[in-house]
């Protein structure tokens, strides 16, 4: 299959630093994939993440039949209420209904995508697992060799919890911690916390948690 393919063009997006220059790089992506898809000499379109391409795509499958294969994620599908949540759900919908292929992370997202599109034929779902965690990422690192207060003397066994990942709002690192804090004092001293990953939400996760957790930015 793979032999078969030919990959034309590749469009990203770049510069999404500020907000004008967060609006020129989405014209600047804009541009180049409408001129890619119009003029490009091709059969079908990979897009991934769905909300980022619905307006460009929509108008390049229903003007140019051009073919969909649509990657979508869990921003795609858990987006938050409110009027972002709509117009991903207006744009995005469009795209599900249009597309040749879906392809979701895990089996709990082809449920979601079920749930919030029934119409999607389950046949064109596949569901193309990430390719997990590298583990060998984090041997060398001087917070596994030396991890502070993982390392306290304490008789009877120790749970070691680790987070990995962007430390933003809904990616879970605050669930974790409120889920640690529930717990009883004398089970808290026994469940050591740490998190590998950084984000705009590093700074409050450190101010409130430095004494009983640990930050490894990356």
């Amino acid at each position: 299959l793979a032999e078969a393919l030919d990959i034309r063009h590749v469009v990203v997006i770049r510069g999404r630093q500020e907000r004008w220059h967060k609006l020129c790089a989405y014209g600047r992506y804009f541009r180049d994939l409408l001129t890619a898809g119009i003029f490009g000499h091709i059969d079908a379109i990979y897009a991934h993440y769905a909300s980022h391409h619905c307006l460009p795509i929509a108008l390049l499958n229903v003007v140019f039949r051009k073919r969909i294969i649509l990657h979508i994620h869990g921003d795609d599908l858990a987006v938050r209420a409110g009027w972002n949540r709509t117009l991903n759900r207006v744009g995005q919908g469009l795209l599900v209904s249009r597309a040749n292929m879906i392809v979701v992370p895990s089996e709990f997202f082809a449920e979601m995508l079920r749930l919030i599109y029934p119409q999607v034929d389950p046949s064109k779902v596949l569901v193309s697992p990430s390719s997990g965690v590298d583990t060998t990422a984090f041997d060398t690192h001087d917070a596994v060799a030396d991890p502070g207060h993982w390392s306290l003397a304490l008789s009877g066994p120790v749970v070691r919890v680790g987070f990995v990942g962007r430390i933003d709002a809904d990616k879970g690192w605050e669930l974790l911690t409120q889920a640690w804090s529930m717990l009883p004092p004398e089970q808290r001293a026994r469940v050591h916390l740490g998190f590998w990953g950084g984000g705009q939400e590093a700074a409050k996760l450190k101010k409130h948690w430095d004494k009983e957790m640990t930050l490894v930015p990356t």
